[in-house]
């Protein structure tokens, strides 16, 4: 089990973690984009600084920063934790 997992999470500025992986545009109190897990043209996908999470409006996928990289790199969870905390350069325990 991860001891730091509220740590990691609380250190993940999920913006610019999901802003690595993809193209976010700052739109208002939000950040938007095509979404990664469905072929769209137009963006539905919603980053939500504030809430620090991720929402798509076209295929109703969302959660924290854990799933995105956990769905996107098709990682377990245990990876995507691991490779959040890279991110934020913090130690996993």
């Amino acid at each position: 089990m991860i001891k730091n997992l509220s740590e990691i999470k609380e250190k993940a500025d999920i913006v610019r973690v999901i802003g690595n992986l993809i193209d976010l545009q700052k739109k208002g109190a939000y950040h938007s984009a095509c979404c990664p897990f469905h072929n769209e043209h137009t963006p539905s996908f919603m980053v939500n600084a504030r809430k620090q999470t991720y929402f798509c409006y076209g295929c109703q996928e969302g959660g924290d920063v854990f799933q995105f990289v956990q769905k996107l790199q098709g990682l377990d969870f245990v990876e995507s934790v691991e490779y959040v905390a890279r991110e934020t350069n913090t130690r996993v325990e």
